[in-house]
């Protein structure tokens, strides 16, 4: 893979993980708005429980080109670290601070559902 082709599917790939962020932010405001603030922050956390694994795992997948075994590899470290680490998050959110766990759920949901349809929002431009 050349270096061009590296930056812009590592471009590609942080547009699939800022959308989710993005998605997660704006129902966060509008909690904000709507409910309470400790919802609207939950929903923010949620989405940060998915979107900062999610830059970690693009950040190490794409750091620098190397043949197909290496980047099978790379994948496989990227994700299970990515996996790590929402756990860890997930575990720190829920003992240190003061959230609506349904919210931090909508959150991750919100992001997770959004990057599974952000490929047709962003690579489906004629």
């Amino acid at each position: 893979m050349s270096s061009f082709a590296l930056y812009s599917a590592r471009h590609k790939a942080f547009q699939l993980v800022c959308l989710p962020a993005g998605l997660a932010f704006i129902v966060a405001f509008f909690l904000y708005i709507f409910e309470d603030r400790i919802s609207a922050y939950s929903v923010l956390l949620g989405g940060a429980a998915w979107s900062l694994p999610g830059f970690y795992f693009v950040w190490n997948l794409f750091s620098k080109t190397g043949t197909a075994k290496i980047i099978l590899y790379r994948f496989y470290r990227a994700e299970i670290g990515k996996l790590l680490f929402s756990a860890v998050l997930f575990i720190l959110i829920a003992k240190f601070l003061t959230v609506n766990i349904g919210a931090v759920l909508l959150g991750f949901g919100v992001a997770q559902l959004s990057f599974w349809l952000a490929p047709v929002l962003i690579f489906n431009k004629n």
